[in-house]
């Protein structure tokens, strides 16, 4: 058998890790790919902006003075939406620079700055996930209690 060197951390016997040429090759593609959504995603975070500046004073025009809540409230929304958005695309660009950086030099510090963003981008994505599944569990719930009380009306 051979002697190899293992670091001992947190438990767990490593190994130095290495990249295949595939894996140099997968990680280069989806920089690519990422740096492409990333790309549409700032676009359409602009088309969302640029929305939600005129959405306020086009339904105020539509319905005028019976509308039933402000057109702010409408450019508020669509601004938060855009906001939100803005997060995991910026997670992806940033992942995908620094991926596409790291297969350009070989470097195993920009590989770690990528896959950090990476995993913020999952992390955010996840948290994201959790909220609207509690406000959709919340919307069965409300649904369920005002259908019990209406039936007893």
């Amino acid at each position: 058998m051979e002697n190899q060197d293992y670091v001992q951390t947190g438990g767990f016997a490593q190994q130095d890790l290495s990249v295949t040429e595939a894996g140099v090759g997968y990680l280069k593609e989806t920089a690519r790919w990422g740096k492409f959504l990333a790309i549409v995603g700032f676009v359409m975070i602009g088309f969302m902006v640029l929305m939600a500046l005129m959405v306020g004073a086009l339904a105020q025009s539509m319905f005028g003075p019976n509308m039933p809540f402000s057109g702010s409230i409408l450019t508020f929304f669509y601004l938060a939406l855009a906001l939100v958005y803005l997060f995991p695309v910026l997670f992806l660009y940033r992942f995908a620079k620094s991926a596409g950086d790291a297969v350009l030099s070989r470097n195993a510090n920009s590989l770690t700055v990528a896959l950090g963003n990476l995993k913020s981008l999952y992390k955010f994505m996840g948290i994201l996930v959790l909220i609207f599944l509690g406000l959709y569990i919340l919307g069965i719930l409300f649904a369920f209690v005002g259908g019990v009380i209406g039936s007893l009306i």
